[in-house]
């Protein structure tokens, strides 16, 4: 499944944008990494696994925000902040 492109986030879309992400996150099984609940590991293998989920995570909602608030964004490194970072716009 992919996430519905009318569900773009745009300034007046935010709660049901957000429902939204958050579910497409569950599914997609980055959502904790995208709260920040998972530790980075520390061996070489979980590590690369895991900034490859971080890498997901971070396009999956950069590919679901308008382009008029895309620039919003650009200091954020990890999908956490990204996250934040919306919820404040």
């Amino acid at each position: 499944m992919e996430f519905p492109k009318a569900s773009i986030l745009t300034l007046y879309n935010y709660y049901e944008w957000k429902d939204q992400m958050a579910r497409y996150l569950h599914q997609k099984v980055l959502y904790r990494i995208t709260m920040a609940a998972e530790v980075e590991p520390t061996s070489a293998i979980e590590k690369s696994k895991y900034l490859n989920r971080m890498d997901e995570a971070h396009g999956s909602i950069c590919m679901c925000i308008s382009l008029e608030l895309q620039f919003h964004l650009s200091d954020c490194n990890t999908p956490n902040e990204i996250w934040k970072n919306v919820e404040e716009i």
